[in-house]
C-alpha cells in the first residue's frame, strides 16, 4: 500500500485508502464543514479523537507536495514551508 499523499488527493479520501479514518468518519467532517464549521478537515478529525493530531502532522510532513499561500488579495506565492499548513 503506498502511504504517501498523492498530489490532487484529499486529506480525508487519504486516511480513508491508508486506513487511519473511516468513511464514515470523513462524512460526519465533512457534514460539520457543511453546517458551517470552518476549521481545517485535520483540525475537525483531532477534536473528534478519529485522528492523532502528531500523526495528522507526520503524514502531511511526510507529503512531498508544493504548497499553495495566499499571500495579499490576489497574489500567490509558491512555498515548501509545510509548517505553514495551520493545522
Amino acid at each position: 500500500m503506498n502511504s504517501s499523499l498523492k498530489y490532487g488527493e484529499k486529506i480525508g479520501e487519504y486516511l480513508v485508502r491508508i486506513e487511519e479514518i473511516r468513511p464514515h468518519q470523513v462524512q460526519n467532517i465533512l457534514l460539520r464543514q457543511q453546517c458551517g464549521d470552518r476549521r481545517r478537515f485535520g483540525d475537525i478529525a483531532v477534536d473528534l479523537r478519529y485522528l492523532e493530531k502528531r500523526k495528522l502532522e507526520d503524514y502531511i510532513q511526510s507529503a512531498d507536495l508544493p504548497l499553495w499561500r495566499r499571500e495579499k488579495p490576489g497574489k500567490i506565492r509558491y512555498t515548501q514551508q509545510k509548517d505553514k499548513l495551520g493545522i
